[in-house]
C-alpha cells in the first residue's frame, strides 16, 4: 500500500525470507512486513528515509 503526499510517501509490503537447508530445499525462516517513509528528490527519483521491518513469524533455523 503507497500513500503520497506531496513529495513523502508511506508504503506498506511484505516480505518472506527463504533460506535453503542441508538437504538443498528452501524453507520459510521468517516472513514480515516493512514499514517505509520515502521522499521525492530533486532529480524526482524516490529515496528510502527510513524502513522498519517488523518480524511476524521467525520459523526454525534450517542449520539446525
Amino acid at each position: 500500500m503507497i500513500a503520497v503526499t506531496g513529495t513523502v510517501a508511506t508504503v506498506e509490503s511484505f516480505f518472506l525470507r527463504l533460506d535453503a537447508g542441508p538437504d538443498g530445499v528452501p524453507h520459510v525462516t521468517a516472513f514480515g512486513r516493512y514499514h517505509d517513509r520515502m521522499v521525492e528528490g530533486p532529480d524526482g527519483r524516490w529515496c528510502f528515509a527510513e524502513r522498519i521491518a517488523e518480524v511476524e513469524s521467525r520459523g526454525p533455523d534450517p542449520f539446525g
